[in-house]
């Protein structure tokens, strides 16, 4: 459960408090105004609230301490997002594989993931790189072969331009706003070349609120891999001036261990972070609860 706290008496926020990670309201019975949420085996995490309301220290089970976020404004200067299973939704490629893949759309559609995820993983591994839309055609040639549906060359061109075309969640446009307009700078870091991202993002709406778009294409390596995370320096920030935002595990103990700030967006309540020496800063439901969970009570 994710449990918040006051660090002074004076500081106590009200007894109806949220928790970020589920967004669900709980009454406190404690003294402190501590409140906890009911998700399974979460990271047992404490929030410490100052008299302003920014947000000073998060402390994780695993004995991790993030570093307090200080200043008026204690927003970070630059927030890089993953983009895939972050600020666009893989899972929305089922309708456009249902015409071939019948009632196996859904599976199909997070095997493809699955094995693309895979993939860039091996690639980095060995050093073999090839791009990432490389990768998503080879995984899904590995999903027709493992559930033996044939796919034709036109069929296959066409899935992979609707990979193109994947929805963003709801959520993200009104959380980039809200970023934009407190002065985040917003970057996209991102396993998927420029190009394809650049269109993926205008095709949802949304590349009006990405500063540049930072691509592993340009190292020829991927997530996560130390390299990938040094890309945020060319935004001219690192530390605890630079923030990861994603929903996958392994790329925010990638960040963490790169020695940036991370949050983790943990869409599916039933859904545990890995249980390694590295843990997210901030935990939450939705991209929508970013502001609110690094600037409570403002």
């Amino acid at each position: 459960p994710l449990m918040l706290s006051a660090s002074r008496p004076e500081d106590r926020i009200s007894s109806e408090s949220v928790c970020m990670a589920c967004t669900t309201s709980r009454r406190s019975a404690a003294a402190n105004g501590a409140a906890r949420c009911s998700l399974p085996r979460a990271p047992c995490e404490e929030l410490f609230i100052t008299a302003v309301g920014s947000v000073t220290l998060l402390r994780h089970s695993n004995g991790v301490q993030g570093a307090p976020l200080t200043g008026k404004n204690p927003l970070p200067l630059v927030m890089a997002f993953d983009i895939y299973g972050t600020v666009v939704d893989p899972g929305g490629i089922v309708g456009a594989l249902g015409e071939t893949f019948g009632a196996q759309a859904a599976l199909a559609a997070r095997l493809w993931r699955d094995k693309q995820l895979e993939f860039t993983f091996r690639r980095a591994l060995m050093r073999r790189y090839v791009d990432f839309d490389r990768c998503t055609a080879q995984a899904l040639s590995h999903v027709s072969g493992e559930l033996g549906v044939e796919l034709t060359e036109e069929r296959t061109r066409a899935l992979l331009e609707a990979y193109l075309r994947l929805p963003a969640y709801p959520d993200a446009e009104p959380a980039l706003r809200r970023l934009k307009s407190a002065g985040c700078r917003i970057v996209a870091l991102t396993n998927g070349t420029e190009q394809s991202v650049r269109t993926l993002l205008k095709h949802a709406g949304i590349d009006g609120f990405f500063e540049t778009i930072l691509s592993v294409d340009s190292i020829r390596t991927f997530k996560p891999d130390p390299a990938v995370y040094d890309l945020v320096k060319r935004a001219g920030a690192s530390g605890e001036k630079a923030w990861l935002v994603s929903g996958n595990p392994f790329d925010v103990i990638g960040a963490k261990a790169h020695g940036l700030k991370a949050a983790w967006v943990r869409r599916d309540p039933r859904r545990i972070f890995d249980p390694w020496e590295f843990g997210p800063d901030v935990v939450i439901g939705n991209l929508e609860e970013l502001h609110r969970a690094m600037l409570p009570q403002q």
